[in-house]
């Protein structure tokens, strides 16, 4: 937040344990420095059609996106949000676990 200035964030995320607590914690982080969550959902791990959250997060004005989606949705996922142009209009993606393959 201190680098980009963005104050609003979007949380897409597996619903297990991890990201439950992740963006507990993260969401404190934020709140406490001034930000906002406009968007918090948590889909089952098989999950690979994200265009309706897609269309939420444009729609949403979320600078950040604070993702915890894991395969064999994360691909679909970021695919969604490049076309949508998320990228595009100046959206940062955090991702705690990105490789190269990403």
């Amino acid at each position: 937040m201190k680098t980009t200035g963005a104050k609003t964030f979007y949380l897409p995320s597996a619903d297990y344990i991890w990201p439950h607590l992740l963006n507990k914690a993260a969401s404190q982080i934020v709140r406490a420095n001034g930000g906002e969550i406009v968007g918090e959902e948590y889909f089952p791990l098989d999950t690979v059609d994200f265009r309706r959250t897609v269309e939420q997060i444009m729609a949403s004005g979320a600078e950040v996106v604070f993702n915890t989606l894991v395969p064999p949705g994360l691909t679909p996922f970021l695919d969604e949000l490049h076309k949508a142009g998320f990228g595009k209009r100046g959206g940062k993606i955090i991702c705690t676990y990105f490789d190269e393959n990403f």
